[in-house]
């Protein structure tokens, strides 16, 4: 992988690289409480998002919005070159500006220079500039995208997609819908109709994850998300559907790297 340009803090997280002859098969399946941008240079990928494949093409804009399940999947091996940005929305000073399109994972903007240009300009101040003042160059480019794709005639279209299949999108809506109150994978699967281990192979198989991480992880990020605006880790727990606290804390450290304790509130 090769490296062209990157910014890495706590809030903000930028980079844009090439993938040279990438061996095929899925990486980054993850779910995090950061807005991710990925910009589309080349390559022959697909992004799933939830239960929507995408198969991406240049151009490409994925909006992924925080606690949404998702990962890239190489297809061939031509060369995968993307700009990435991860930020937290309570933190940066975009409060005022306007909001992110709804349901729309994926815009095709092939064509539309001000957008690659918004990416590609952070290729010439990157290395010229402080990291601090870097960071506030993102910081600008991404409010600039954000105008831009508020623009009615800003040439953007939606990008078709295809859907997992049936069994594991009713069980993500199932689990979407139920996510707190939900009892265990054997019960998911009755609801569904297929023996546990039927359920197990095909969540893992689309997935890339077994629906028991699944649904710890999205628990743990809502209660990241509480515990980060002021409410008390100990009654967290409780509201998440964890059993017991001590499973939570630890479950709490093994997906972020750190205590409940450290989390940080906003207010």
């Amino acid at each position: 992988m090769d490296v062209i340009s990157e910014y890495k803090s706590t809030e903000l997280v930028y980079n844009h690289v090439i993938h040279k002859n990438p061996s095929k098969g899925s990486f980054s399946e993850e779910a995090h409480n950061f807005y991710e941008l990925i910009y589309i240079v080349s390559g022959d990928v697909s992004y799933t998002i939830e239960d929507r494949i995408y198969k991406l093409k240049k151009g490409d804009l994925i909006i992924t919005e925080p606690a949404k399940y998702h990962f890239v999947r190489i297809d061939s091996e031509k060369d995968y070159e993307r700009y990435d940005v991860f930020f937290d929305i309570r933190t940066l000073p975009i409060k005022d500006l306007p909001p992110l399109p709804k349901e729309r994972d994926v815009l095709g903007l092939y064509g539309n220079t001000v957008v690659s240009d918004i990416f590609s300009k952070l290729d010439f101040y990157y290395g010229k500039l402080r990291s601090e003042d870097f960071a506030k160059i993102i910081q600008i480019s991404v409010s600039e995208l954000f105008f831009v794709l508020s623009i009615s005639d800003n040439g953007a279209h939606d990008v078709s997609y295809l859907r997992v299949s049936p069994l594991v999108s009713d069980a993500l809506k199932m689990i979407g819908d139920n996510l707190f109150t939900l009892g265990s994978v054997s019960d998911l699967a009755k609801e569904l109709f297929v023996t546990e281990s039927y359920l197990y192979r095909c969540f893992k198989k689309e997935m890339h994850s077994t629906p028991k991480k699944y649904i710890s992880s999205k628990r743990l990020l809502a209660a990241q998300n509480m515990i980060s605006m002021g409410e008390m880790a100990t009654k967290v727990s409780e509201k998440c559907g964890f059993g017991d606290y001590t499973s939570f804390y630890r479950s709490y450290v093994e997906f972020f790297g750190y205590p409940p304790s450290k989390e940080k509130v906003f207010k």
